[in-house]
């Protein structure tokens, strides 16, 4: 469902809105950290107390694929993330939406649980591709020694970053 997606939403909106609220001059802040914030003052307290309310159910709905399997991998992100000066400088769903490039990692920033990213590559671009592994609660051994595993097996190359170009 939707939960884990909307409770993540609300979470960050709110805790942008309460980190810039806290700063003692917004003045220097970007037009889409103002934005984030400003959607957040939208959305009443209630909505984040609800969403803090589900999580408990959120994470027993997601945690229910650890009945059959001891970890859950998936992809890191599903695009090269942009470059910055490809985002929108304004607006809070642009601004959001061009930042979601790691949607497979939602569910398990709500929940608490242990993952990690492991290093797989190179793309096309000569950029860094990665998978992700999450786990049961309080489970890292099992995905450290996995990872451990994968890095033993394909190492990572050595890398380093090429300028972008215009």
């Amino acid at each position: 469902g939707l939960a884990p997606l909307w409770n993540s939403t609300i979470r960050l909106v709110k805790g942008v809105q309460s980190d810039v609220a806290s700063l003692p001059d917004r003045r220097s802040l970007e037009a889409r950290t103002r934005s984030v914030a400003r959607l957040g003052r939208a959305f009443p307290n209630r909505s984040l107390r609800r969403a803090l309310q589900r999580e408990a159910q959120v994470a027993d709905s997601i945690n229910r694929v650890f009945d059959s399997a001891d970890v859950v991998l998936t992809p890191l992100c599903e695009a090269l993330a942009p470059l910055v000066d490809d985002c929108p400088a304004r607006g809070a769903l642009r601004s959001l939406r061009a930042a979601n490039t790691s949607a497979w990692l939602v569910p398990w920033n709500v929940t608490g649980q242990p993952a990690l990213a492991v290093p797989m590559g190179l793309n096309d671009h000569n950029m860094p591709t990665s998978v992700h592994l999450a786990g049961r609660h309080n489970d890292e051994a099992t995905l450290l020694a996995l990872a451990a595993q994968i890095e033993a097996t394909r190492p990572f190359p050595r890398w380093s970053p090429t300028p972008a170009s215009n």
